[in-house]
This record gives C-alpha cells, structure tokens and sequence, in this order.
C-alpha cells in the first residue's frame, strides 16, 4: 500500500462521495473506486457501506481513517523537516563580527566557504561592543567571532580561532624603526594614534595597565578614533605624526610603505579571537563551516 492510496482514502472517507472524492483527487471516479477495493482486497476487511445510494465509514472504515490520517500527518512533518533542512543547506549562513579583528580573518574565512560551499551565501553582521554572547544567537546569527572568552556549555559551544600579538606601528623614518622590539618605557612621550577609551573600556585598561605595569608612563598625544578605524590611525603613522598599538597583520594589511611594526619587548598583550556557536544549529553544511575555521594551538 503506497501513500497515493492511503489519501485516495482519506479523501473518499471525508467527503464520503466518490464523485467530490475524484474532483478533490484531481482524478477519474472509475479510478478512486479502484483504488479503494484494492485496499478493501488488502486489507480483508469492508471500509465503505455503499448501500442505499450512500456512502458510509463501516467500523474498520473509521479505525482505518484514524490511522491513515496519523501516517500523512508524520509523512507531511518529515517532507517538511526535510524542506527546513534544505533551506538550510542551500541558505544564508549569518557571522557576526566583533570590531578590531585580525583583518585578515574574516576575509580568508568567508572565501573558504565560498570555495567549499558555493551553495551556502554568508553574510557579516558586525556586533556590539562586549555583547552577551548567548543572546546573540536568538538574532538569527550561526556563528560569532569575539575578543572575549566564551563560557562554553549544553548551548553554547566555542574555540579560539586566532591569536596575535599587539606591538607597535612606527614611521619607517623614526629613530625607533631601527630597533628590532620596542619596549613599553620607549613609548613615552611620543604621540599615540589609537581608540580612545569611551570605545571599548576594557580592552584600553587592560592594554594601557599592562603597559604602565612595564614602564610605560603615557602618551604626549592621543589620537582617539574608534576601535575599528585601523586605516586612518595608520595613515597618520606613516604622515609621521604618531606611533600605534596595531597587530602585524593590521599593518600588512592596512599599512603603507612608509609604516613598519616592531614587538614590544617587555610586555606581552594579546589579541585573542573565539568562534562561538549553537552546537544543536550546526547540521549538514553548516558543519562542515565549523571545519574551515583556523585552529590555534
């Protein structure tokens, strides 16, 4: 028995008339009265009373409508769980980015997805400073990337995928370009082009206290902009007017040929970058994406 029969059926014993039976089937009557004793055949039993000039459920009739009802409602369920599914494979996979990333990043990430999943769209939605990570994903995001770590648990799952030293973006015709590292004292008194504080409080104190905590006094000059204006800090180190606090790929990336980066010597800070996802979103292709992220040791 195959599913054209079973709502063949269904129709018969709702409309209880072959003839609207047929019209709602889209079908011949001589064909619905077949259908119907082919069942009655299979099953062995008596379905429709069709005496009097009237059609009527027997006993049998209406268990067997119960069933077949229950049968179509989960076939119907999974071709729709198959529809979400599809629309998921094929659909938009949303990112959402936090601001002063590695540049890089994002960029190799989405073009791997292109080249392995050409059938999958991915869209970039930049972020809040310092957002709630587990509220993020009740926006529709698939996956973030943050400067923060990620309390990992049954919702939400996570991994560093990038980590990176901040050092120094210095005039390539500064007396400090000849240094191979540059230590925190060096940087007094010399004009800094970076974020101002109101930006993103935290990250500023922990990157300027571990700086004072390495001998580092404070600036002449600060340039504030906001923490994702990497191209225009570093367009004014290179006119000469300020150092900045930058990772090597912001400068490989943004920088101009009369900019260098140095390490800082004697001070370690550290940008590190955590993917965080909803592991129980994360099916068919869209795990496959969670393989094309960078590991990090």
């Amino acid at each position: 028995m195959d599913v054209r029969q079973l709502r063949c059926f269904v129709a018969v014993a709702e409309e209880l008339h072959f003839g609207r039976a047929a019209t709602r089937l889209h079908v011949a009557q001589p064909a619905v009265s077949q259908t119907v004793k082919a069942i009655e055949k299979q099953l062995g039993l008596v379905l429709l009373d069709r005496s009097q000039r009237r059609v009527r459920l027997t006993e049998a009739g209406a268990l067997f409508l119960t069933e077949s009802r229950a049968v179509l409602a989960r076939l119907d369920d999974a071709l729709a769980a198959m529809a979400r599914f599809r629309e998921a494979e094929s659909g938009t996979f949303h990112i959402g980015v936090a601001a002063a990333l590695p540049p890089d990043l994002v960029p190799r990430l989405v073009t791997r997805v292109r080249d392995r999943h050409p059938e999958l769209a991915v869209s970039v939605h930049p972020l809040p400073t310092r957002p709630e990570v587990a509220e993020l994903f009740d926006t529709g995001l698939d996956l973030v990337l943050v400067r923060e770590p990620v309390r990992r648990g049954p919702r939400i799952d996570g991994r560093v995928v990038a980590r990176e030293p901040i050092g120094v973006a210095v005039p390539r015709a500064h007396p400090l370009a000849a240094a191979e590292s540059i230590t925190a004292a060096q940087l007094d008194g010399h004009p800094l082009a970076g974020f101002a504080r109101d930006a993103d409080p935290e990250i500023h104190d922990e990157v300027f206290g571990a700086l004072r905590a390495a001998g580092y006094t404070g600036p002449g000059v600060l340039h504030g902009a906001h923490s994702g204006a990497v191209d225009a800090s570093l367009r004014l180190v290179a006119t000469g007017g300020a150092l900045s606090l930058k990772l090597a790929s912001e400068v490989r990336t943004f920088g101009h040929s009369d900019v260098v980066w140095r390490p800082l010597a004697d001070v370690r800070i550290e940008v590190t970058v955590t993917a965080a996802w909803c592991p129980d979103r994360m099916r068919g292709t869209r795990a496959e994406v969670l393989r094309l992220l960078p590991r990090v040791r």
